[in-house]
């Protein structure tokens, strides 16, 4: 049995009905493994290493199967899916200057 370890974080000021801003996601095949995945991570995070300190973190642990782990081929695979997804740029930027992001 394999772990995925979600860290959901929130943004400063953000109350808790306010949606979440980020998620990390680490996988391993113990718990162990990803708890020493996401200390790596901290480290070498500012912005993740800042929310834990100010207490805007959530750990959630999920016992998964081998198998639910993801490979690189699994998130490089050109899905059909894929293929038929349309992104609305326009949409999108009328978005962000609704909620003051400025991320284009």
């Amino acid at each position: 049995m394999a772990v995925a370890l979600h860290v959901y974080i929130r943004d400063k000021g953000a109350k808790e009905t306010d949606p979440v801003s980020v998620e990390h996601v680490f996988y391993g095949r113990t718990a162990a493994e990803v708890d020493a995945k996401r200390t790596a991570h901290l480290a070498g995070c500012s912005n993740f290493a800042q929310a834990e300190a100010d207490k805007r973190t959530e750990d959630v642990y999920e016992d998964i199967t081998d198998s639910e782990m993801p490979t690189w081929e699994d998130v490089m695979s050109d899905d059909e899916e894929d293929d038929e997804e349309t992104i609305d740029v326009e949409g999108a930027e009328a978005d962000d200057e609704e909620y003051g992001s400025s991320s284009h």
